[in-house]
């Protein structure tokens, strides 16, 4: 659950890099959230984002490239810790 919560707040700091990484422009976004676009570079700016809008956002600014971007962010921040390699899971999982 811990986990879950520390993607989500990674997701949310992360907003606004991946809406310029998506290419879209604030005001088009803007129209699809159905706000203002002087409000939306306000929440743009400050994170403000709830997570309606985030939903709204990232069905319009999902790709591959972005998913990309973000597991990397993940990964970079799991750096330290412990991993297993594939023979280790096929024994704990049972995996033949």
């Amino acid at each position: 659950m811990e986990e879950i919560i520390s993607n989500y707040e990674k997701l949310c700091d992360s907003m606004s890099i991946l809406i310029e990484k998506s290419g879209y422009r604030n005001n088009f976004l803007a129209g699809k959230l159905g706000i203002p676009t002087s409000n939306f570079s306000t929440k743009k700016k400050k994170g403000s984002w709830t997570p309606a809008e985030m939903k709204s956002l990232i069905r319009v600014i999902e790709s591959d490239e972005l998913e990309d971007y973000f597991m990397g962010l993940i990964m970079d921040e799991r750096k330290g810790e412990e991993t297993i390699n594939h023979d280790e899971a096929k024994k704990i999982f049972g995996w033949n």
